[in-house]
């Protein structure tokens, strides 16, 4: 087995220097945060006293789940506007048309009432 020369090793040293501080660029940046391919955007939430969509990553949903869940307080874990501060917010969901937001609707084929367009069916033709 040969020794390694010098070049070598300071070749090796700046590879694995250069790896860790790719790993905690991508670690801080939130690249490596989770994601859910069900919204790849976040989960959107809209204020219903002022219409600011409030995006919350599976990470921050995750958290405020958790504290509904160790809390007494009915308080505790609702999604509060980034906006207005009111915690008087729902689901939302982003129409595929128009790309407005609007509260979830309820069951069946959801309608845009920005656009008045009809999301797409998993359905239909291309």
């Amino acid at each position: 087995m040969a020794i390694a020369s010098r070049r070598d090793v300071v070749l090796i040293t700046v590879a694995a220097v250069a790896l860790v501080g790719a790993g905690a660029i991508f670690w801080t940046s939130g690249a490596g945060s989770s994601t859910n391919p069900d919204f790849p955007e976040g989960h959107p939430y809209i204020c219903a006293d002022c219409g600011y969509v409030t995006v919350l990553s599976d990470d921050e949903l995750f958290r405020l789940k958790r504290e509904a869940r160790e809390s007494e307080s009915l308080e505790a874990g609702r999604v509060v506007c980034a906006k207005c501060g009111s915690d008087n917010t729902q689901q939302a969901v982003k129409c595929p048309n128009c790309g407005e937001y609007f509260p979830r609707p309820g069951p069946g084929r959801p309608v845009c009432p920005h656009c008045q367009k009809p999301f797409p069916s998993l359905f239909d033709d291309d």
